[in-house]
């Protein structure tokens, strides 16, 4: 009986003991690298014929202190003038000419890099060197090549929030299309730039960008580019953006315009230089693609 007796007892324990749960796989350590391409292209063909192409790439690498990112962009819009004239002796026998003159309307091209380093984790302020290339014939510029040294402070690094502003100093060398009398190519500068990252539930994403620059040699010669963008994830490699660019530049570069004499026909008489308008807007639509 007592034998009977205890092998039940060991029965209800061992019926009573909790069963082992299966452990839960470690978590996937964060990927260092990040990809992230932005497409848009619109095109048109028959009575009116044109294309726009928008790309953009930004890649970063972080270890645990820095960070490097590397972004290129570029914009090119054309479009062709269809001109159609007819001669013959008489209606029914005319013969139709077709004539294409294409031609850029848009044409912005750069890219640059940057790194940010911090001295110790989760500190505030950060040191960065960068350096970028810009073209921009339709608005007077061949090319910038600007190289920047500075530092910053982060003000807000959450999930929903991060936002940051930073302060440098530069060297630039600039080649416009047409050269003036008494250009300077090489100058200094001074930069200000601030980044927010604003997100609006699980899905939609809010950017600012906004870069100052002021010629050190020639303070009425400052600029100022704002880019901001609105971003919705449809999946977790794809997403839509809406962007609206504004570049001011308050002296801007001279562009050639030919000029015709009121002659039959029209001969040219040569070219003039005007200033640029100083302020350019781009608007976007976009696919965007995360790898």
């Amino acid at each position: 009986m007592r034998i009977l007796i205890s092998a039940a007892l060991c029965s209800s324990l061992m019926a009573q003991e909790p069963t082992p749960q299966a452990s839960t796989p470690p978590k996937p350590a964060p990927r260092a690298w990040s990809n992230v391409s932005t497409l848009s292209f619109v095109a048109t063909d028959g009575n009116a014929v044109g294309q726009t192409l928008g790309f953009a790439n930004d890649y970063g690498y972080k270890w645990s202190l820095s960070t490097l990112s590397f972004k290129t962009f570029a914009i090119r819009a054309t479009s062709t003038i269809v001109n159609r004239s007819a001669t013959g002796g008489t209606l029914e026998s005319a013969i139709i000419n077709e004539e294409r003159v294409r031609s850029t309307t848009a044409e912005m091209f750069g890219f640059g890099g940057r790194l940010d380093h911090r001295l110790k984790e989760k500190d505030r302020f950060y040191g960065f060197v960068a350096a970028n290339w810009t073209r921009n014939r339709p608005a007077g510029l061949d090319s910038r090549s600007a190289a920047i040294l500075g530092a910053g402070r982060i003000w807000a690094d959450s999930a929903a929030t991060k936002f940051r502003t930073d302060l440098g100093v530069g060297w630039t060398y600039e080649q416009p299309v047409v050269v003036p009398e008494g250009f300077k190519q090489r100058y200094g500068t001074w930069n200000l730039n601030s980044q927010l990252k604003q997100k609006f539930g699980a899905a939609t994403l809010y950017t600012m960008d906004l870069a100052i620059t002021d010629n050190l040699s020639n303070t009425q010669d400052w600029q100022g580019t704002l880019k901001q963008g609105l971003t919705v994830s449809m999946s977790a490699r794809l997403a839509l953006k809406v962007g609206y660019d504004i570049l001011y530049r308050n002296r801007p570069n001279l562009i050639a315009i030919e000029v015709f004499s009121l002659t039959t026909p029209p001969v040219s008489l040569g070219s003039v230089s005007i200033p640029a308008r100083k302020t350019d807007t781009v608007f976007t639509t976009s696919l965007v693609v995360t790898l």
